[in-house]
């Protein structure tokens, strides 16, 4: 995302810049983010607490892992599930596509070598002497073919339709991919995306590398003065009668989009120069890039050796003291140890039962009320209720 930004906000400018940004994005995938972590953590050692735990350095941590993620996805190991290896099927899966990958290649590289093994030599003027020219009766487009020891192969069939000035224009084609190393750089990304196939990335990255790289070398003829149109005449022509080179690292004339390429050849002006402030930007992303890991390893490193040397001191005087604080307690009488209250057990007294009193029959005397002693007799007068008492006498009435 960071080199895409950059790109767009280079795009008047020239292509060569915008290649070697994405060359250096496709670089940080072999880039060994572990070993610049250690490099954070050696320093951790020596740097002072307070500036490990920085809150402004520990919030350049999540961007740190964000940008040393790709370069650690091969090592990362999930968890094994149930009955299932999962480290190992991944393992295998990516094995396979990493053999897939280099077959295909190894096949194309094959067929390659064998149109250049019967190809002829011809001798062109216009050639440095340290580059062998080749003509061969395939299809394949015009391209220089190999690393350390580049040829420029030509199809035979091709070379009579085009004109003096559209030979010399794709001549010069393949002579600014000499110059510029680009099979030697498309054979470092070839092996990024054998490694990293998984990611959709990095064959973006693989994209985006062969277009800039065929603009740049398209910038490069028109600035050594040939005709825009002659040579946009000649790879129309090249496209027309011939196949696309078959590797990245073999390179072509007809690479990327073709009415884009040849649009921009006929209209595009001059490349701007880069001017310094955008110079500035490019540095700080790549410092940014090559410090991110190890601001990552100086934040999560344990603690400095000088602080963990202490905090040991510190915990050897805390154990010392309290040593000698139960030998002091020691020396003291002990407290007489509680005794235990005897247990209350209520004594068991059986209650007694009543029994009724046992009589026999002989024994047995019914009992009698006491004698009362004889009185007189109760009269009628005595047992008769009380007289009432006499009513008033009758008033007299008169009349």
């Amino acid at each position: 995302m960071t080199a895409a930004l950059l790109a767009l906000s280079l795009r008047n400018n020239s292509a060569r810049v915008r290649f070697w940004l994405w060359f250096a994005a496709s670089l940080k995938f072999l880039i060994p983010f572990a070993a610049l972590a250690a490099l954070g953590e050696r320093l951790a050692a020596q740097l002072p607490v307070t500036v490990v735990a920085s809150p402004r350095l520990l919030a350049t941590l999540p961007v740190a892992e964000t940008i040393s993620a790709p370069a650690t996805m091969l090592a990362a190991v999930p968890q094994a599930g149930a009955g299932i290896n999962i480290a190992l099927v991944l393992g295998l899966v990516w094995l396979l596509g990493f053999v897939t990958v280099l077959a295909i290649r190894l096949i194309r590289s094959l067929r390659l070598r064998s149109v250049l093994k019967n190809a002829r030599d011809i001798d062109l003027s216009q050639v440095p002497s340290f580059v062998k020219v080749k003509t061969s009766s395939s299809l394949l487009e015009p391209g220089l073919v190999g690393i350390f020891n580049p040829v420029v192969l030509l199809p035979q069939g091709l070379m009579a339709r085009l004109s003096h000035g559209e030979i010399q224009s794709i001549l010069a084609h393949e002579l600014t991919h000499l110059r510029r190393r680009d099979n030697l750089t498309a054979a470092i990304h070839m092996w990024v995306e054998a490694l990293f196939w998984f990611y959709p990335l990095v064959w973006l990255i693989g994209a985006r590398l062969i277009a800039e790289r065929e603009r740049a070398c398209d910038e490069g003829v028109l600035a050594r003065g040939h005709d825009r149109e002659v040579y946009a005449g000649g790879i129309l022509k090249v496209c027309k009668f011939c196949l696309q080179s078959p590797l990245a690292c073999a390179s072509g004339v007809s690479g990327a989009d073709l009415g884009t390429r040849v649009c921009q050849i006929m209209t595009a002006p001059d490349a701007l120069a880069v001017p310094a402030p955008k110079k500035m930007l490019l540095g700080g992303a790549a410092l940014l890039t090559l410090t991110m890991p190890v601001m990552a390893g100086l934040v999560t490193a344990p603690m400095p050796a000088a602080i963990q040397d202490v905090s040991r001191s510190v915990a050897a005087a805390a154990d010392t003291a309290l040593a000698h604080g139960l030998a002091a307690l020691g020396a003291l009488p002990a407290p007489a140890a509680p005794q235990p209250l005897p247990r209350l057990e209520m004594a068991k007294v059986a209650a007694p039962v009543a029994q009724p009193p046992h009589f026999t029959v002989a024994e047995w005397q019914p009992q009698t009320m006491p004698a009362v002693a004889a009185g007189p007799r109760p009269t009628a007068s005595m047992t008769a209720p009380m007289a009432a008492s006499p009513a008033p006498p009758p008033i007299p009435l008169t009349s």
